[in-house]
């Protein structure tokens, strides 16, 4: 690649046509530009005409690879008016996390050694998921626990005529659940209306923690 100039922003370089980026957004999941723990980042193509380029270089010349007038429209509705959609999106979800980690009760708040806990984020952090730590010493009772810990979440949701989700990802419209080891993993949706359920869960969540400590004490 040709020398490139240490002018902030490579504004000069991309004027001259000597430097090309290429960055590709999904439009899938909001989870899929640097959110998501599997799909995490942005993918650069840089382009500086050499011809070992050539795959890339006929895209944008040769005919059978140029975009229809249809999907053209489209992708300029998407470029012009769905980035907004995509941030507000991600906002409503953000805000309902928040939310509903502010109605955790304190007796599940983390501490080191704790066996159940709802695990915290820094102050401002934006957050898509609410991760319930479960890790009972008894291997029993810890399968026991996590078992109605997941069953009671659902009972929960049906009782609403609430939809959710066990898939193993985020950014879904509506309440999704997933273990990630040794942690059950909740990821809020849309509707606001549905925090009220994660409060009665914690609640209840709390109450069993109490029951355990009881017994071992």
């Amino acid at each position: 690649m040709r020398e490139i100039s240490s002018q902030p922003g490579f504004k000069r370089e991309i004027q001259e046509g000597r430097l090309n980026v290429v960055v590709f957004r999904s439009g899938q999941k909001f989870d899929m530009l640097g959110l998501d723990n599997y799909f995490g980042g942005l993918f650069y193509v840089i382009n500086d005409g050499d011809e070992k380029w050539w795959e890339f270089s006929i895209l944008k010349t040769h005919e059978v690879f140029q975009t229809d007038p249809l999907s053209l429209q489209f992708f300029n509705w998407m470029a012009e008016t769905d980035f907004k959609l995509f941030d507000d999106y991600k906002r409503i979800i953000f805000d309902n996390t928040r939310e509903i980690l502010e109605s955790i009760p304190t007796e599940l708040a983390p501490e080191s050694g704790k066996e159940v806990c709802i695990c915290d984020f820094d102050v401002g952090v934006l957050s898509p998921f609410i991760d319930i730590k479960i890790a009972l010493k008894d291997d029993v009772q810890n399968l026991e626990f996590r078992m109605w810990v997941e069953k009671r979440f659902m009972e929960l949701f049906i009782s609403e005529d609430k939809l959710f989700y066990r898939r193993g990802s985020f950014g879904f419209p509506h309440a999704n659940i997933t273990w990630i080891e040794p942690k059950l993993r909740i990821n809020p949706g849309l509707d606001p209306s549905e925090n009220k359920i994660y409060a009665k869960f914690f609640a209840e969540l709390a109450e069993k923690v109490r029951e355990l400590e009881e017994q071992s004490a």
